[in-house]
């Protein structure tokens, strides 16, 4: 039997090798294991990492993707391969036999599904979807049905919060940008660039919000 995954894409290893080394010198440890999907704290975007210093003290740092530029910059599609963004395989249409993924979008279309409205589905743990594609996948999950808690759904009410889906990652406009910066200063390079970019779309933010009261003032007293 062949199983697949729902994809966001596959980032640059060159980058990822960067980005541990960055966190290692930083923190002058050696990463022993890094996870993308920590659960620890609920279903969401938090990743954890365990350490061990000189001293070979074991210790696990675990955070929200807002705390990792690296993480930020995968969500936003901005370093996955470039395959990635022309994968044939974004779509409805499988060829495995079974699909995995998370079912992200089910408290907003499923809500009575959940453990506190009524249901028995505990969505802060996190919930996964599952696409049967086939006659062979159709008989597996018949026989795993004693082992696990589920509910037929729509799977274009789903689709719609897992654009893999439907269409593959779209091209980040600044991709060639942070890829530039790799190769010229590594991982430290798309960093500086990210902040640079931040901020210059904060201070515009700023201009914008200033402007458009000062100009509501104007026109309220223009009215006066």
């Amino acid at each position: 039997m062949t199983i697949d995954i729902i994809c966001h894409g596959t980032p640059n290893t060159k980058i990822f090798q960067s980005y541990i080394s960055y966190i290692e010198k930083k923190k002058k440890v050696e990463i022993q294991s890094f996870n993308f999907r920590d659960k620890s704290k609920g279903w969401g975007y938090y990743y954890n990492y365990t350490t061990t210093n000189k001293k070979q003290k074991i210790k696990t740092f675990s955070h929200h993707y807002n705390r990792s530029i690296y993480y930020q910059l995968f969500l936003s599609s901005a370093i996955c391969r470039d395959s990635c963004y022309e994968c044939p395989y974004a779509t409805i249409q499988r060829i495995s036999d079974i699909t995995i993924g998370d079912c992200w979008g089910i408290e907003k279309e499923y809500p009575e599904l959940d453990i506190n409205k009524g249901g028995d589905l505990n969505f802060s743990k996190g919930i996964s979807c599952v696409l049967i594609n086939s006659p062979k996948g159709k008989k597996f999950w018949s026989e795993a049905q004693g082992e696990i808690i589920s509910h037929p759904i729509n799977i274009n009410r789903i689709s719609k919060y897992n654009h893999q889906l439907s269409y593959p990652s779209h091209l980040h406009p600044l991709r060639s940008l942070y890829l530039d910066s790799f190769r010229k200063k590594g991982y430290q390079g798309m960093r500086n660039l990210f902040y640079k970019k931040r901020w210059k779309s904060l201070i515009k933010e700023f201009l914008l919000g200033w402007i458009s009261q000062n100009m509501k003032r104007k026109i309220k007293l223009f009215i006066k």
